[in-house]
């Protein structure tokens, strides 16, 4: 028998005939597809969840690596089944193994005895030891591989089946894409799986702090050293508190406060926003804090801004056993609400000097009143030797 050239998924049927002494005997139709369904990657944060390919996995989080076999049909031309394994040669720069992994049947499974496992029944992996299937690691590449157990079983099926594996990894660092297939080998003949791909953005937080006069601008009145002091400062000047967020994540919990590190005077009546207490500031975003800088009676004065601001995160439970139906969702945990990562910080200086003279203390006061003093003093001493002198000449 030739067949010609057909679309993919096109199944070949079979049936012999066999003539004896004129008896003519028929045998069982048996179908062969020119294509196998192929073994399909998938990833998810949770068993039989939405898939993540080509969405974001976060740093440090646990997702599931989803590893569907090829489908085999029941009524095959070859019955025997030698070899069934996947082999995953992950990336272990970005992705590393919890331990944890599963396999799942997509069939109904009629055991020897008439026992039958029903489609979708977890049946080997993470605590569940049923020698149908082995786990193994070396080098960055991990296997799943059926055992002479469950091959026995596959070869004496009538019917269509494939399994799906289940591994759990924890995703390490920051990528833009991390790509990701298997090879599956059935029979000793290789298939390669489709490429799934995830990224890992960039959550790493950053608070600034700008401080500057107002009648300056934020540029000009930026005045970090003393050399860029403000010539004119005087009791009243007012002093603006840029706080950005130049970080990737959200920042909430934003703390301000200021101290005197040299001189006099002191930034109050601090004015906020009105949503200061729950205030969430963008990547990008900055909100400002207005003071007045009061009780200066020096030449100089250099205060210093402090501000914190708390990350945003998603929260990432871990599951030491992802795949027990008692054990949460059935998956990695996912991410179960809003979580608070360690604070940022960021300190500003700000300088100024007066151009006035200062204001006379008490005790200069005093001696320029003795001086004056003496200065009159003197003054009628010269005049009383004067006029005794002129009484002496007239005598």
């Amino acid at each position: 028998m030739t067949v010609k050239q057909v679309k993919d998924g096109y199944v070949v049927k079979n049936t012999a005939t066999q003539i004896t002494n004129d008896r003519k005997d028929v045998t069982n139709t048996v179908t062969n597809p020119l294509k196998v369904i192929n073994p399909k990657k998938d990833v998810t944060v949770k068993v039989n969840g939405e898939s993540a390919n080509g969405k974001s996995i976060y740093k440090d989080h646990q997702f599931l690596y989803r590893l569907d076999s090829s489908k085999i049909a029941g009524n095959r031309a070859y019955k025997q089944i030698k070899n069934w394994r996947i082999v995953d040669d992950y990336d272990e720069k970005f992705d590393k193994l919890t331990g944890q992994w599963a396999v799942y049947v997509n069939n109904d499974i009629k055991l020897a005895d008439g026992t039958v496992i029903s489609k979708g029944s977890r049946i080997d992996g993470s605590g569940v030891d049923a020698g149908y299937f082995t786990f193994t690691e070396a080098n960055g590449a991990f296997t799943v591989e059926a055992t002479q157990q469950f091959l026995d079983i596959a070869s004496a099926m009538d019917s269509d089946l494939s399994w799906t594996a289940y591994v759990q990894m924890t995703r390490l660092g920051v990528s833009d894409r991390v790509e990701n297939t298997f090879v599956e080998t059935m029979n000793d003949v290789e298939r390669e799986s489709n490429m799934v791909w995830t990224k890992t953005p960039d959550q790493t937080p950053a608070i600034k702090l700008i401080k500057y006069d107002a009648a300056s601008g934020l540029e000009a009145g930026d005045r970090n050293t003393p050399s860029e002091a403000l010539k004119s400062t005087k009791n009243g000047t007012k002093i603006v508190f840029r706080i950005i967020n130049t970080g990737k994540v959200n920042l909430t919990k934003i703390t301000l406060d200021d101290k005197t590190i040299a001189g006099s005077g002191t930034v109050t009546n601090l004015e906020y926003p009105a949503n200061w207490s729950n205030l969430v500031l963008k990547p990008g975003e900055y909100v400002e804090v207005k003071g007045t800088l009061t009780g200066m009676n020096t030449m100089n004065h250099t205060d210093r801004g402090h501000t914190t601001g708390t990350p945003i995160v998603p929260c990432a439970s871990h599951n030491d056993h992802p795949f027990d139906p008692n054990g949460g969702d059935n998956g990695n945990g996912g991410n179960t609400g809003v979580c608070y990562d360690t604070p940022v910080e960021d300190s500003d200086d700000w300088n100024g000097v007066t151009a006035a003279p200062l204001a006379q203390t008490g005790s200069a006061v005093v001696s320029i009143a003795i001086a004056a003093l003496a200065a009159l003093g003197a003054g009628a001493s010269i005049m009383i030797t004067k006029r005794n002198k002129e009484n002496a000449r007239k005598h």
